[in-house]
């Protein structure tokens, strides 16, 4: 054999080394991003799952004022997944106010608060909002706010959480 024969068999065999590897990249690139693909997917499925319950429930006007007692439907609900009444560490009413100034309409009302909630993980926030969901209809989760726990006795994925509930509700007192 030649110098020049092995040479380009040489060549060959390290441009088909190349090819080879190319291929291997790509596959591997490939089912990269159809598992990116796939989890972008799953991101936008869920996103509109959130948007539906999200609209549905806001948009559910009631006939009447949501239930005083706040602090005993949250305490329950805490005690209905396992965590002490002391897991809320406040339940403020933030406002109460007229959605629309016009006599002839009836008159909707948006009554907001918030629920502090103190050490929790998001997977028992999960079952919170669930249970919430579930047992408060009136009330829907507007926003929630996660701050990370920084106390040495909580877990690393534990999080002061603050919810802000709304409820629309037509009221049915007579004018002033």
């Amino acid at each position: 054999m030649t110098r020049s024969t092995q040479l380009i068999i040489t060549l060959f065999f390290a441009s088909f080394s190349l090819l080879i590897i190319q291929f291997v990249r790509s596959t591997k690139s490939a089912s990269q991003l159809i598992a990116v693909q796939n989890q972008l997917n799953s991101v936008q499925i869920d996103v509109q799952e959130l948007h539906r319950l999200s609209s549905q429930s806001a948009n559910h006007i009631y006939g009447s004022p949501p239930d005083a007692d706040v602090q005993a439907a949250v305490a329950d609900v805490l005690e209905w997944i396992g965590l002490p009444a002391n897991t809320a560490v406040s339940i403020r009413r933030e406002s109460d106010r007229q959605l629309n100034h016009d006599p002839t309409q009836s008159r909707i009302r948006i009554r907001e608060m918030s629920i502090e909630l103190r050490s929790i993980s998001p997977p028992v926030l999960g079952e919170f909002l669930k249970r919430w969901r579930d047992q408060e209809p009136a009330w829907t989760v507007h926003a929630i706010s996660l701050r990370k726990s920084t106390s040495r006795a909580s877990k690393a994925n534990e999080y002061h959480v603050n919810l802000t509930c709304i409820a629309r509700y037509t009221d049915t007192r007579p004018d002033p």
